[in-house]
């Protein structure tokens, strides 16, 4: 009765060891869960860095002239159709030419493959 006694004790005492075991582990790999998550969410936080880079410029150039339909509004509405149009830096002094830039890179890559401005 004795050893049955002690057998059980041995038992229960080797039940709660693995009981703590479990939790500690479960705790730990809880909070490694926790650490990657956090580690995830800002990776794909963009930085204003990384939102730079994403976004597409394009220089355009036109002749010069009087009666020239081109400044800040027009190149503006001509270029939102391809995307959303962030800047536009319009230089009237040597000749005609501006950038534009664009929220997105593949936007201004487009742009400048189609667009061919107003027809005189």
């Amino acid at each position: 009765e004795f050893n049955r006694k002690s057998e059980e004790e041995k038992l229960a005492k080797e039940i709660e060891r693995l009981r703590k075991e479990g939790s500690r582990q479960l705790e730990e790999e809880q909070e490694y869960m926790r650490q990657q998550l956090a580690k995830d969410t800002v990776q794909k936080q963009p930085t204003q860095q990384q939102n730079t880079l994403k976004r597409g410029k394009i220089k355009v150039k036109w002749t010069k002239s009087e009666d020239t339909p081109y400044n800040r509004d027009s190149l503006e509405k001509i270029f939102n159709k391809y995307g959303t149009v962030t800047a536009v830096v319009v230089n009237e002094k040597k000749g005609g030419s501006a950038l534009v830039e664009f929220e997105d890179f593949s936007c201004a890559k487009l742009a400048a493959k189609i667009e061919t401005g107003f027809f005189n």
